[in-house]
């Protein structure tokens, strides 16, 4: 699992996006998506430092389905 807060922080370190990727174990691609939703929602990586790494999952990637919920029941009404 990618710990997002870490790329956040190397990024305020002022690595480049292979030193990340490679730091955290992730693809250079996650790293640039990463920073391409920190553009999107237009928020600071200094306001980033007090959220937890589950809120900040759920900031930057709210599309994707959480760990307890599985699939949706389709409603065919």
């Amino acid at each position: 699992m990618v710990k997002y807060s870490l790329i956040v922080e190397y990024l305020k370190k002022g690595n480049n996006y292979s030193q990340i990727a490679t730091l955290c174990g992730c693809s250079r691609t996650t790293v640039w998506r990463v920073v391409q939703r920190l553009d999107s929602i237009k928020i600071e990586t200094i306001d980033l430092k007090h959220i937890s790494e589950g809120e900040l999952r759920s900031l930057l990637f709210p599309e994707r389905v959480k760990k307890g919920e599985k699939y949706l029941i389709p409603d065919f009404k």
